[in-house]
């Protein structure tokens, strides 16, 4: 122990904080990994850039509540993936046409894997230039000009057609068909367009300035890009990390009160935080490394094979986490029977029963039944939870069950819940580097402190409260 008890909690806290955000890291990366999440968040980079109007399949309600909007931009996010599968794509817009291009589809890694996670600089001015130069002229710079100026024309004119569509005229049905003609012929349109040719008049017509723009614009954008994938993932480590919280029962209001009251599970789980720092001194960074592989093999099989090998590498993570979970559990007793064995008392024994109940039984829920909780903390917590359904049987040899309200008791710890979710939101190094200090103060503070996992042991646990 360091003397400071604050100090111990908040060791253990950030342990329990690092496991589970350790296991959602994980559990996050196998989703990225199997749907590809890398190559959809650049392809929507690029279609921010060439098809900059593209509308989600949920409309933006306006723009007086930006909160329901980025809702609604985060659901457009989740269905666009689903929708892929069963949408046809649209074969005249830009993002398309770019997609399509040698230089981008070989860098995917075949049919499974149809976009690439990463595309240099370079490629992108290469594949925007060739769609540009396409058609007839002297030289590159002749052909790009013509084909913006022609692009312009077509812009305005399909702007014009719109107006016109909205005072709905008689022939609707052919206004409609000149503008899908428009459309599948321009590359570019509507603002991008505009940020491309000035690319050009600002390079004055150099043809090796422009593609200069060009290169920059497109690591300007990716930047934004990977601000967005972080965002992104902060959420969907957010929403997993609820989930961990429900499922496992780790609510930091509990934790909290556990540790501040608990001398020996504050001793253990100081204990486990030590030795777990010792001895991972590298799995954020095994895992940041899984993060960060991204084959370029165009062979399929081949691609499959190192997808299962990276799934392998990050469920064998996974099993090696759980041990250290399921001993924090233990600890902490975040497991909660769903039944119990309960002893009907009689009303007029009730007074005399509650005198002689050691502190890990209880009334259950204020009733005739006396549930006996491993733990006294267990007991306090966990006890106005449950209930007795069978009260028919009162003065039958059958026994009676006390039973958990899981909803109930959800929403009696949605708090902290939350809190715990917003935790792991934080991601695993967060935590890691946090651990860290605090267990190097703690050393420094005491440095004759226990080391190791409980003495050594693996099965440590607390004694049953009697």
């Amino acid at each position: 122990m360091t003397g400071n008890i604050a100090l111990d909690i908040v060791i253990g806290l950030v342990f329990v904080f690092l496991l589970y955000s350790l296991l959602a890291s994980i559990i996050a990366e196998i989703i990225a990994t199997f749907f590809g999440l890398r190559a959809r968040n650049l392809k929507a980079g690029i279609e921010r850039m060439l098809d900059e109007d593209k509308k989600g399949l949920i409309p933006n309600v306006n723009w007086l509540l930006p909160f329901f909007n980025k809702l609604i931009d985060y659901l457009n996010d989740l269905i666009a993936p689903i929708l892929g599968y069963f949408r046809r794509p649209d074969k005249k817009s830009a993002v398309y046409q770019f997609y399509k291009h040698p230089i981008v589809k070989f860098m995917a890694k075949d049919k499974f894997f149809s976009k690439p996670s990463y595309i240099p600089s370079s490629s992108f001015s290469k594949v925007v230039l060739d769609l540009l130069k396409e058609g007839e002229g002297a030289s590159d710079l002749e052909k790009i000009q013509k084909n913006l100026k022609q692009l312009e024309e077509n812009s305005a004119e399909i702007e014009q057609l719109k107006q016109k569509l909205k005072k709905n005229p008689t022939d609707a049905a052919s206004i409609k068909a000149k503008i899908n003609a428009l459309e599948e012929s321009s590359f570019l349109h509507g603002e991008s367009l505009q940020l491309v040719a000035s690319f050009l008049s600002d390079a004055e017509n150099d043809v090796e300035r422009f593609t200069e723009k060009l290169e920059t614009w497109f690591n300007n954008t990716m930047d934004r890009v990977a601000g967005w994938y972080k965002r992104k993932s902060q959420f969907i480590l957010f929403v997993i990390g609820l989930i961990i919280a429900i499922s496992f029962n780790v609510s930091t209001i509990q934790i909290t009160h556990r540790l501040a009251k608990d001398e020996g599970a504050r001793t253990q789980m100081v204990a486990l935080a030590s030795s777990y720092v010792d001895e991972n001194p590298d799995l954020v960074n095994r895992i940041d490394q899984l993060k960060a592989g991204d084959s370029t093999d165009t062979n399929l099989q081949r691609d499959l094979q190192l997808l299962n090998a990276r799934l392998d590498s990050l469920l064998s993570i996974k099993e090696d986490l759980q041990d250290d979970i399921d001993h924090a559990s233990r600890v902490l007793g975040f497991s909660l029977p769903d039944s119990l064995k309960a002893e009907f008392v009689k009303p007029d024994e009730r007074r005399a029963v509650a005198d002689t109940l050691h502190p890990n039984q209880v009334f259950v829920n204020d009733s005739q039944y006396v549930v006996t909780f491993p733990d006294k903390y267990m007991a306090a917590n966990a006890g106005r939870h449950y209930a007795v359904n069978d009260e028919a049987h009162v003065g039958s040899k059958r026994p009676f069950y006390a039973h958990l309200n899981f909803w109930q008791y959800i929403k009696g710890n949605l708090m902290g819940y939350l809190l715990t979710a917003f935790a792991i939101s934080l991601g695993a190094p967060f935590w890691f580097d946090l651990l860290n200090k605090f267990v190097k103060l703690r050393s420094s503070t005491r440095p004759d402190a226990p080391s190791g996992k409980g003495g050594g042991s693996s099965s440590t646990s607390i004694p049953k409260q009697n």
